[in-house]
């Protein structure tokens, strides 16, 4: 598994240590295939090492296409690619869905009318959008929906490849609402030059479908593609896939259906679990041997997905030792168990744990309150990931809309984002000026006639913003890193901060900057159109540093792809796992339908199996209804466990007062 001299040393040391069932995934010759990989099965493996063996046999680099669902997945492969097959792996395309997508629009784009400069905007953006929308074409959701549901629902119908139709979520009242809001949503990003996260894939497939020849190249090109965690894909990414796989068939698939969770935002387990109709004389190999979690953990989760019926039947085993026994931990309130795995967390880290080899989950983020007190009370490290992102800040935001701007001068939501950052004196009633002349802010702000109309402290505002404008755009094509720095000091915006004392996001500020000088290390043909779409394009758990000596605390969906030596679930009750949304009145006891509660049901066993040594699973006699605390049941999914892997511990009736929380899983001390 050596390169020798930036060479790939020979197939066979490629599948020597390889597990036979791995090997067969691997040496797979032409057609479709379909690896079904249990957690921690080492199913990223076999796709770097498929990838080696291709190479080996001579095929190009640049005809293989790697497809993952993160950015940190992808670097992973990449590194793993590199490691096997040295300079031979250059050239390979490894990247996300989204990313591939924005890399294909960007080189073939406007022959479907897409700007060459589009910028990526954000959820946040988004919400902007859908706001003035609403303002402009003088639509009222009248109570029906929120706008966050609204939005919501538009990428739903979008990764449906429904946004023209009914969609999947009927004809009522609430769905023509939702299509009257996009047409005027699309409309305006349109004029913004402008396409967000979901517009990513449906106009790659927009380009491939109605450019017949631009398709043929790329799927010419493309002579083995593999995807991974191809359980979470959507409509939309399966649509690429099959554009792209026209030609050769040689489609390389991995993934779990006991693993699919996102159903929520537009994945469907169909895709997975009909693959092999979708692409006939598809192999299935399965990968049935786990190396992450002991015996013990392993047993409980299979026992418990086994209750779902839409799966692929398969048993998980490993050879790896029985170790602890899942512990089951019923407290009174969820104040009791933030302390009592405060207290084993900190039992465990006294008798030679790191912190960073813990994680707490949990199902809904508003359940890291009660943790996160105790956690500080106790001076004990912690990360929480997820809420607002690094690219999420104020002043983040502030200083990529600049640059944003720069690349795409259509981009009116930029211009109104830094009209007055920092403060130039630049009002409402300015902004409307602007845009009465009908043409772009940031053309319009260069107007000087235009801005006689206006006058005053916003006159000048406008003037010295359009001077700044016209400095920076000069300089676009320099480095990214030199960029930032101009813009933060050129427009005083830094200045700005470090007048008002605002350490913390001055430092933030620096961040970027550091940011923007790894990218232009890392590309060294990269551009400032590269740089935003990296940054745009990040998710939280790319941002996670796993490094950092802090627990991890995240939501069970976060947790997807990652795994600790002890795992602490939190919350494991009724209503919560699974997660029941209440809508009705209180009285009423909300039942789930059985594909919802299937999704739970995998997301549970996803969070099980993110455990290599040691999973403690909590639950709480009492919970929270509408503000009310009322008694709760445990999960129905603790009555599934197989009871010779599980140890119960009931420590709801223990008095805290006056008495201080021990630990009660010492054992899992051991390393």
């Amino acid at each position: 598994m050596i390169a020798t001299r930036g060479k790939l040393i020979g197939a066979s040391r490629i599948v020597e240590d390889l597990n036979p069932a791995q090997r067969e995934a691997v040496r797979h010759g032409e057609g479709p295939l379909l690896v079904v990989a249990g957690p921690g099965s080492g199913k990223t493996r076999v796709i770097a090492h498929r990838i080696g063996l291709l190479l080996s046999k001579g095929v190009p680099a640049w005809r293989i296409l790697a497809l993952t669902f993160t950015n940190k997945a992808a670097a992973e492969m990449a590194r793993r690619v590199r490691e096997l097959a040295g300079e031979d792996a250059e050239g390979i395309w490894v990247s996300t869905f989204h990313s591939f997508c924005a890399r294909i629009l960007r080189i073939e784009g406007k022959a479907i009318g897409v700007p060459e400069g589009f910028v990526i905007y954000d959820a946040d953006d988004s919400d902007r959008v859908i706001r003035d929308a609403l303002k402009r074409e003088k639509i009222s959701l009248g109570g029906v929906l929120s706008k966050g549901d609204l939005r919501a629902r538009i990428s739903l119908m979008k990764n449906d490849l429904a946004a023209g139709a009914k969609g999947r979520r009927g004809a009522d009242f609430a769905s023509a609402l939702v299509r009257r809001v996009h047409t005027a949503y699309q409309k305006r990003l349109a004029e913004a030059g402008a396409l967000d996260f979901d517009d990513l894939l449906v106009r790659a497939i927009d380009l491939f479908e109605k450019k017949p020849k631009i398709r043929a190249k790329y799927a010419e090109r493309f002579l083995h593609i593999l995807v991974d965690e191809y359980q979470d894909t959507n409509r939309a990414q399966a649509k690429i896939l099959s554009l792209l796989a026209s030609k050769h068939r040689n489609v390389c698939v991995t993934g779990d259906p006991d693993q699919s969770i996102y159903g929520w935002r537009g994945a469907t387990i169909r895709n997975i679990l009909d693959f092999p109709r979708t692409f006939r004389g598809t192999e299935v190999v399965k990968l049935e041997r786990g190396y992450r979690s002991t015996k013990r953990i392993l047993e409980a989760a299979d026992r418990v997905i086994a209750h779902n019926r839409d799966r692929i039947e398969r048993t998980l085993r490993t050879e790896n030792p029985a170790g602890e026994p899942v512990h089951v931990i019923r407290l009174a309130t969820q104040e009791a168990e933030a302390e009592q795995i405060a207290a084993e967390i900190a039992a465990m880290v006294k008798a030679g744990r790191r912190p960073r080899e813990f994680a707490v989950l949990y199902r809904i983020n508003a359940y890291s309150r009660a943790l996160e007190q105790e956690f500080v009370r106790r001076k004990i490290p912690y990360a929480i990931v997820g809420g607002i992102g690094f690219f999420e800040r104020k002043e983040i935001k502030d200083a990529l809309a600049y640059l944003r701007l720069v690349v795409n001068p259509l981009d009116d939501l930029s211009f109104e984002r830094i009209a007055n950052v920092p403060r130039r004196g630049i009002g409402a009633k300015a902004i409307e000026t602007l845009r009465a002349a009908g043409r772009p802010l940031i053309q319009a702000a260069a107007d000087a006639r235009l801005r006689e109309k206006i006058r005053g402290a916003g006159a000048r505002g406008l003037a010295d913003l359009s001077s700044i404008y016209d400095e920076i755009a000069t300089q676009s094509r320099s480095p990214v890193a030199p960029l930032v720095e101009r813009v933060l000091d050129r427009t005083g915006y830094r200045k700005e901060l470090e007048a008002e004392g605002e350490e913390e996001r001055l430092q933030n500020l620096d961040e970027l900057a550091a940011a923007a000088k790894t990218f232009d290390a890392d590309e060294k043909d990269g551009d400032l159109r590269g740089f935003l779409d990296r940054v745009a394009l990040i998710t939280d758990v790319d941002r996670w540093k796993d490094r950092e000596d802090r627990v991890t605390m995240m939501t069970l969906h976060m947790a997807k792809g990652l795994e600790f030596p002890v795992v602490f679930i939190a919350g494991v009750q009724e209503g919560l796992i699974p997660f029941v949304r209440r809508t009705g009145p209180w009285w009423e006891e909300p039942e789930l339908d059985p594909e919802k509660l299937e999704e739970e049901r995998r997301l549970f066993f996803v969070g099980m199996t993110r455990a290599k040594r040691l999973l403690v699973l909590t639950h709480c006699e009492e919970g929270s209804r509408r503000g009310w605390d009322d008694f709760v049941e445990p999960s129905p999914f603790l009555e599934e466990l197989p009871r010779e892997a599980i140890r119960e511990i009931d420590a709801s009736r223990r008095s805290s007062g006056g008495r201080k929380v021990r630990a009660l899983v010492s054992s899992g001390a051991r390393r």
